[in-house]
């Protein structure tokens, strides 16, 4: 049984195939993975839950991917807010927890 899978492109960088208008201003990611945020989920539910309000409110206005972009930034820059403030106020503890779900197959248990 194989361990070990290359990849299918190692010498190329990722492409995005629907890059972002140029007449929208760049936000980066969150920078973690799915262990953090489920982590921070609850917290980023209720810390964000305005600005989430407002995106879906959107998202059911129209179902044109741009026509929300704005409101999506907003949720993007929130969830940035609260992991930074967790990773300055209780940076160990967050670490730990999330490297508890990590190990444990992401199951809240």
């Amino acid at each position: 049984m194989a361990t070990h899978r290359d990849a299918k492109f190692p010498g190329k960088p990722y492409i995005d195939p629907a890059p972002m208008p140029s007449s929208q201003p760049h936000i980066d990611e969150l920078g973690v993975t799915s262990a953090p945020l489920k982590s921070a989920s609850f917290f980023i539910g209720e810390h964000c839950k305005d600005v989430n309000e407002d995106f879906m409110l959107c998202k059911n206005e129209s179902r044109d991917p741009a026509h929300c972009l704005k409101e999506g930034r907003r949720v993007t820059r929130c969830a940035r807010d609260l992991i930074k403030k967790l990773s300055d106020n209780c940076g160990k503890e967050w670490e730990a927890h999330f490297n508890c779900l990590e190990q444990h197959n992401q199951e809240f248990y």
